[in-house]
């Protein structure tokens, strides 16, 4: 049991890095990486965050929490938002809750990513 869990998480991790890699080629989003001065490690967290705040889910055909690193909409939004201050009485943990939230909605119904988290 423990062999079939560890390939399963060694699986995940090598597809982590491919989704990583894959973005990391991409001129648009490489570019957003930069700007953001974002490490593999900046996106490892990022994902990981995103997984247990709620993104980590299937909507619209596009499990979010992946498929956010793959536009550049979705990636700027992101790291927009985690880059900015927490609007007041906000925790990073209520951030990333409604970062998460916006995501799901914008994959599941197309309803537009808010800048209001942005500029809190």
């Amino acid at each position: 049991m423990q062999k079939m869990v560890s390939g399963a998480v060694e699986k995940k991790d090598l597809a982590r890095g491919e989704l990583f890699d894959w973005v990391a080629n991409q001129p648009q989003l490489n570019s957003i990486l930069k700007r953001h001065h974002c490490t593999r490690e900046t996106l490892n967290g990022l994902y990981s965050i995103l997984v247990s705040s709620g993104a980590g889910q299937w909507a619209g055909g596009n499990f979010v929490a992946a498929a956010a690193f793959t536009r550049v909409e979705t990636l700027s939004h992101i790291l927009a938002v985690i880059n900015s201050p927490l609007p007041e009485g906000w925790s990073d943990h209520d951030r990333c809750l409604q970062l998460s939230f916006d995501l799901v909605e914008h994959f599941r119904i197309r309803r537009p990513l808010s800048s209001e988290l942005q500029s809190a």
